[in-house]
């Protein structure tokens, strides 16, 4: 794979992996627009909008560039509609990731995260930069686990939830779907589906909509 096209390039988050993509010498033949534009785009050579991709351009690999969970879900669901169907996993070369470890497609791994021994991370999820996964857990779909975030051995991030820069996780503790670490939080037992969470030790303090019920789930 030498060459892909950039999904949801209206996020900031699409600079990281524009990063990742020039440390790896993967051209990217243009950044895709599924929503309004949140930065200034420039990094990029082609812009387009969601309604100007061609079946051509649909036959190229797709990376998506969003960062939180319900953002990908969305860019992804365009990409099904729009024609694309391959999706590589894309991995920082200052990444270390086990041998043992199992990364489905549209995974995302930023610069120096650590996936430790038989980890699996489900598809379109994105372990950020200097994150450190513990060995037997388990990421599932489109979970994004934050910079610096430490989650802990036999550990479970459901479908869709979403650990803040900096969080740490107890061992064989269950994130649930769609949930929300806060920043900094610690996690010492497991969260609920859909909950948000902040503190030390981490506490409820408000529910996210259903993932599973919003539009495009499962």
């Amino acid at each position: 794979m030498d060459r892909v096209v950039v999904l949801g390039a209206e996020d900031p988050f699409t600079i990281d992996v524009l990063e990742t993509l020039g440390r790896l010498n993967i051209d990217v033949v243009a950044g895709v627009m599924t929503a309004p534009p949140k930065w200034d785009l420039s990094p990029l050579t082609q812009v387009l909008q969601d309604e100007e991709v061609t079946d051509l351009l649909a036959a190229a690999p797709a990376v998506l560039g969003n960062n939180a969970p319900r953002n990908r879900r969305r860019a992804f669901g365009f990409a099904e509609r729009t024609g694309f169907s391959e999706f590589p996993a894309i991995i920082d070369p200052t990444a270390v990731i086990a041998a043992s470890a199992r990364l489905e497609d549209g995974v995302y791994v930023n610069v120096h995260a650590i996936i430790a021994g038989h980890v699996s991370v489900g598809k379109h999820a994105v372990i950020n930069r200097a994150a450190n996964v513990g060995h037997h857990s388990a990421v599932e779909d489109f979970c994004m686990i934050g910079p610096n975030v430490a989650v802990g051995s036999n550990c479970r991030i459901c479908e869709g939830a979403m650990l803040g820069a900096g969080a740490a996780v107890r061992p064989n503790t269950v994130i649930g779907p769609g949930s929300v670490v806060g920043t900094g939080a610690v996690v010492v037992d497991s969260v609920e589906a859909n909950a948000v969470v902040v503190g030390n030790p981490a506490r409820v303090i408000k529910h996210a909509p259903d993932w599973a019920e919003e539009e495009g789930a499962g």
